[in-house]
């Protein structure tokens, strides 16, 4: 194909590249989700160049030879299309915008590759696919949904599929791959979980005749309509009442925690339910009835699955008939006996550590036995739950012993582990040495006395645990042992020296447990701070040796960012975290700000792109070059599975050309409302003070400078 194509080829709209030179200052970060207002000059301007080049090659058209006219019309038809597809990516309707962009793309990803590739030699079959592109730029109605840019892709992805050179019945691929799924954990059977019995028969349940009479009429009304003509929906009403109802009375007798009272008394109210509800003019009335037992449906439930001892279950009686009683406090008194069932699971399976001191044991031993004091009080307690003596514990009570009991349980937990604790902060060089083991053995005494007594004890052994995992911590992943190019272009080369400040403020603090003085919040923060940051940094070695996996990704028809966009859009992290660590080092106050901004910004696409990573080897077995452009284009968008790698890919698509076009009020939207949508698909808080928020000042002097982008 002649040349002169390709000084207007599509390159510039598939995905514009931010300027490398130097930036007017950064106006404030956008604070709110107005990324189509921000970037309606970005759209202008891009349709606009895209206009430019329609009319450039539209002025060709009369000094084109007959031979060359069908490859300039082919152009031609390329990018009207791609211009009606460009024109639906701007406005408010998000799932529409996100297909358009990416069809147009694509549509113009191929104009570029045809246009590059040598001439196209003319059989019959890319004759014919010619003319029917040419056809299909003339069918271009409004668009309103993104299934009608899946019904267009799908016939332009056939044409181009033709022009690659395919064989026209050839299936084509689908270029998404399957979505990755959790391995389902073994059962030791056959792989297959069995299903849960059912309720025994209507016949065998315990339950009153009148119950049971009213039950087996539903049955029999059911199969009776099941097998009338056109009477299916009613049956259905029917059948799924029966079911629900004939669990429910199977629980009901089952259950040896429900008085004779309560029993006779909901056995009642489902059989006059049931009656109401097996009429239809009076349904509704009962339908409410019945969902009035709503609430014992799920106590009942719920009591059923708490992993207690028979035994047990029977001496908590007390607390299951006041729930009955009170179904408004039934959800509350639940959750306690479920909270005090699985306390009690802890505190057996907690075993004696042989390494902790012997002063520590025999604190441990005495809050061993304040434990199993304080459940056996519990259980006495909740048997009298239910009864008038005004002397007996109420539901605020019990609730208050729970408390007492998972406080002391704690406290166990971290004595047992405390000698990995002490040897952690022994190996910091605590001065004086082994007063921090001295001070222990007091605060474990100390802690099964009174709770006025103990406060002070349990803050003493909080401090204790959290600065000890602070040092294990670092100590597990030391920035010192990351590879030297992250080391180098994330860390500024200051890894070892990282270490050593984190070493040194944790020393200090060690020697404050062990002078008994109050830890130094300040210095507790930066060394959180400082850990935050090693964690950062042993985050982003993917980034540094996957890079293949970026450029493999691109086949995935979902993610339409290539490598160098991604390596450009975290320049500004970088050096963020290379501030961040030589502020840390020098002990500068900004280092927090500066790490939590871009945490905040890039942090949940850095996320979504770890995740997205584990496809890029089944993305690289996707055909590429034009044949898998024409796939691309066949694939479906409209609810597809990865509508957050699409969303996210159109936003990044904006930030990318705000910044070509220096308007870093619709990048900044752009990149913000990316950021929001990666941290939904993770699961991951969005911090949108920080993330908006500027850091440390622009004009700051380190030797790792902020971007231009940074606040």
């Amino acid at each position: 194909m002649n040349r002169w194509l390709l000084t207007i080829t599509a390159v510039g709209l598939i995905g514009a590249s931010p300027l490398a030179a130097a930036r007017p200052p950064r106006p404030p970060a956008a604070t709110a989700n107005d990324t189509a207002d921000k970037s309606a000059g970005i759209f202008a301007a891009r349709l606009g160049q895209l206009d430019g080049q329609l009319a450039t090659l539209l002025m060709r058209r009369a000094q084109t030879s007959a031979a060359q006219l069908p490859l300039l019309d082919m152009s031609i038809d390329l990018r009207v299309l791609g211009r009606w597809m460009f024109a639906a990516s701007a406005g408010k309707n998000e799932p529409l915008n996100v297909a358009a962009l990416l069809r147009c793309r694509q549509a113009l990803l191929a104009a570029a590759m045809l246009e590059q590739s040598p001439p196209l030699p003319l059989n019959r079959a890319k004759s014919q696919a010619l003319v029917q592109l040419h056809q299909l730029s003339y069918e271009l109605p409004p668009l309103t949904d993104a299934a009608q840019l899946d019904q267009a892709g799908q016939k332009l992805g056939k044409i181009i599929w033709t022009l690659a050179g395919n064989d026209e019945a050839a299936k084509m691929t689908l270029m998404r791959p399957a979505p990755l799924r959790a391995v389902p954990v073994p059962d030791g059977g056959e792989g297959k979980k069995a299903a849960p019995a059912g309720p025994p028969p209507i016949e065998r349940l315990s339950i009153s005749p009148v119950l049971r009479n009213q039950l087996l009429s539903l049955r029999q009304q059911a199969q009776s309509l099941a097998a009338e003509r056109g009477q299916e929906p009613e049956a259905q009403l029917l059948q799924q009442a029966l079911d629900e109802s004939v669990a429910f009375a199977a629980g009901l007798a089952e259950n040896d925690t429900v008085s004779t009272a309560i029993r006779q008394d909901l056995e009642t109210r489902l059989g006059e339910g049931l009656a109401l509800y097996a009429d239809a003019r009076t349904r509704e009335a009962g339908q409410t009835r019945l969902r009035g037992l709503d609430e014992y449906r799920r106590l009942f439930s719920r009591a059923g699955k708490l992993p207690v001892s028979d035994e047990l279950r029977k001496r908590l009686a007390g607390v299951f008939s006041y729930a009955q009683e009170h179904p408004d406090q039934s959800a509350m008194l639940l959750q306690m006996l479920e909270d005090f069932a699985q306390l009690g699971q802890r505190f057996q399976a907690l075993e004696k550590n042989a390494t902790v001191l012997p002063n520590v044991r025999h604190g441990i031993d005495e809050l061993r036995k304040a434990f199993e004091n304080q459940a056996g009080q519990f259980v006495s307690d909740a048997q009298q739950l239910n009864t008038a003596g005004m002397l007996s514990a109420g539901p605020r009570d019990l609730q208050a012993a729970v408390a007492e009991l998972r406080w002391m349980l704690r406290a166990l937990e971290q004595l047992e582990n405390s000698p990995a604790g002490l040897e952690a902060l022994n190996d910091l060089k605590p001065k004086p040495f082994g007063a921090i083991e001295r001070r222990l053995a007091l605060a474990a005494s100390a802690l099964a006395g009174k709770p006025a007594q103990r406060a002070e004890s349990q803050k003493y052994l909080d401090d204790i645990m959290q600065l000890s995992q602070a040092a294990r911590r670092l100590a597990a992943r030391p920035a010192a042992s990351l590879p030297a190019d992250v080391a180098k272009a994330y860390g500024a080369d200051q890894a070892g020296a990282l270490d050593n400040r984190l070493r040194l403020w944790m020393g200090e603090l060690a020697s404050q447990l062990a002078a008994g003085a109050a830890l130094d919040g300040n210095k507790l923060a930066r060394v959180s701070g400082g850990l935050g940051l090693v964690d950062a940094l042993w985050a982003a070695m993917p980034l540094q040796s996957q890079r293949q996996g970026l450029i493999d990704l691109q086949r995935w028809v979902d993610w339409a960012m290539s490598q160098r966009q991604w390596e450009l859009l975290l320049e500004p992290y970088q050096q963020s975290l290379a501030a961040a660590a030589v502020a840390l080092v020098n002990d500068k106050n900004d280092a927090a700000d500066r790490l939590l901004w871009a945490q905040s910004r890039y942090g949940p696409l850095l996320a979504l792109l770890g995740r997205d990573l584990a496809y890029a080897n089944a993305a690289a077995a996707l055909p590429g070059n034009l044949t898998g452009v024409a796939c691309q284009l066949a694939t479906p968008l409209a609810d597809q599975p990865f509508a957050s790698e699409r969303i996210v890919s159109y936003y990044l698509d904006l930030w990318s050309a705000g910044e070509s076009a220096v308007n870093y009020a619709a990048s900044d939207a752009a990149l913000l409302a990316a950021a929001r949508r990666a941290a939904a698909e993770m699961n991951l808080p969005f911090n949108e003070k920080a993330a908006t928020a500027g850091a440390a000042p622009a004009n700051r002097s380190t030797t790792a400078q902020p971007s231009a982008r940074e606040p």
